[in-house]
């Protein structure tokens, strides 16, 4: 077993230290220190940035006149010139972007390593922060070997965002939380996010949902099956028809007597959500619970942590803006019949669910703590 350990070990420092990844020349600001109540959004893409600004302007989330920092890993395996430009071109103002500079080892993660300063700096001077989709996490991390179909594209952004959930929540490695110093602090992981969450506080991973839970080797076989059961498109781009909403949408169940329950007001209801995953929570990290599963029960779809009231994960993804479009169209699974997206999502409370999420999460960013501006060299 010990040997094991050591064999996981290297695989995740050899993949981390293999893969090409892309070093901008963007031009960024220091992280703010001016008194702002401000939000961090990680991994701040171009797409995100979209998502996000949608749901601002149309007032989705209430801002409360925050700001937004899109805070990234120095060899993350993206773009951020990209983003810089978006953010110029659709003259967005109270979105900035941070590349976090530090240095995170594999063998570091769970422990206090060269970012610590730094994590807690932006946790001191941030309300909230938003961990949002992406690829798989390599499993070596949560000790498993790699699954066939795991797919881990940006592996030092895992490292980075694995660390940074760690310092805030604990769970794994013998340093206090930072959430310790503020339980009202606002954690939301979504899709990967929420993984990374549950990886982060120690718990790990069903690799694919098909082929391990439903016994499903091809395509075929999962949409020849219940779409209750499909939590991604596997469709190509080539099937799909221009102009309709070619998103994967299936019911979740809300626990009774649940956090998420009690949040929006409805024990037990089942809501329409959007899904884009192929994996799933399998042991629970330390301090976590569950607050949403799907339809047939076997699929962790949303968790919540026992002493932190403002940390939750959802394996859907509420950020999409599609979601929200008044002349989205939209096919009813097993039918021809095409409806408009979001008339499908209010006929069945949906459209009310994900605008009460979003109205929880941020309803207490404006009431958490005043802004610490201490400084980190």
């Amino acid at each position: 077993m010990k040997n094991s350990k050591y064999k996981y070990l290297f695989l995740v420092a050899f993949i981390c230290s293999t893969v090409n990844l892309w070093a901008g020349d963007i031009v960024l600001e220091k992280f703010p220190e001016d008194g702002k109540e401000r939000i961090i959004i990680l991994h701040p893409t171009t797409s995100n940035i979209r998502h996000f600004n949608f749901l601002f302007e149309e007032n989705i989330i209430d801002l409360k006149n925050c700001e937004v920092v899109g805070v990234f890993y120095k060899d993350e395996n993206y773009n951020y010139q990209s983003a810089e430009n978006y953010i110029e071109k659709q003259r967005i103002e109270n979105f900035k972007l941070f590349e976090f500079n530090k240095t995170i080892h594999p063998d570091s993660i769970f422990c206090n390593n060269q970012a610590s300063a730094l994590f807690e700096h932006l946790f001191l001077n941030s309300k909230g922060i938003i961990f949002c989709g992406g690829p798989d996490i390599l499993p070596a991390i949560y000790g498993e070997r790699k699954h066939l179909t795991t797919a881990v594209s940006d592996p030092k952004r895992n490292l980075f965002e694995l660390s940074f959930a760690n310092h805030l929540l604990g769970g794994r490695g013998n340093k206090s939380p930072l959430l310790d110093q503020n339980e009202d602090y606002m954690v939301t992981g979504i899709c990967l996010g929420m993984q990374t969450l549950n990886v982060g506080t120690g718990g790990s991973l069903w690799q694919d949902i098909p082929s391990l839970f439903y016994k499903h080797a091809y395509v075929e076989d999962v949409y020849e099956s219940d779409s209750e059961i499909v939590h991604k498109s596997y469709s190509q781009s080539a099937t799909r028809e221009k102009g309709v909403y070619s998103g994967t949408l299936h019911h979740i169940r809300l626990k009774e007597k649940g956090r998420l329950s009690n949040m929006i007001g409805r024990v037990g209801s089942r809501f329409l959500v959007n899904s884009k995953h192929h994996q799933c929570v399998k042991k629970l990290g330390k301090g976590l619970q569950v607050e949403a599963t799907s339809i047939d029960g076997n699929i962790v779809e949303a968790i919540s942590h026992k002493k932190y009231p403002n940390v939750i994960g959802l394996q859907f993804h509420p950020e999409d803006s599609e979601l929200y479009r008044k002349d989205n169209p939209y096919r009813l699974p097993g039918s021809d019949n095409e409806v408009l997206l979001a008339d499908q999502l209010k006929k069945e409370g949906s459209y009310d669910f994900h605008l009460k999420l979003w109205n929880r999460i941020f309803s207490d960013i404006t009431t958490n703590k005043s802004i610490n501006l201490s400084s980190v060299n």
